[in-house]
């Protein structure tokens, strides 16, 4: 039985409101690196603009949602933290690798 083909996606979508990217795998490891985008540009160091051209590297900004193991990659930025944990432990528990990161209009209740 020949083996079966990687389940990886990755996928910007881009609206009026919103800018998202999304690189996922199914089967865990390496994720597919991101699209493209000028909406994300990419790393100014030389080393992590070449390494994020063969894959994804950990964000940066969301260290609280990051995680980099050699069997599992999982790096969440929404700008949502309980969105960011909730994806995590989906993709954490799935055995999933799972990049997101995400910007635009947040609805944010204005404190008194």
């Amino acid at each position: 039985m020949p083996p079966l083909p990687p389940r990886t996606a990755s996928i910007t979508r881009i609206t009026n409101e919103t800018k998202i990217q999304i690189s996922l795998s199914l089967d865990g490891g390496i994720l597919p690196p991101y699209e493209p985008c000028s909406h994300f540009p990419a790393p100014s160091d030389p080393a992590e603009a070449e390494a994020s051209k063969k894959g994804i590297i950990p964000n940066k900004a969301s260290p609280h949602a990051t995680q980099f193991t050699p069997t599992q990659q999982i790096t969440i930025n929404t700008g949502i933290g309980f969105l960011d944990h909730m994806l995590h432990a989906l993709a954490k528990h799935g055995g999933w690798s799972l990049a997101v990161r995400a910007k635009g209009d947040l609805f944010k209740r204005k404190e008194k």
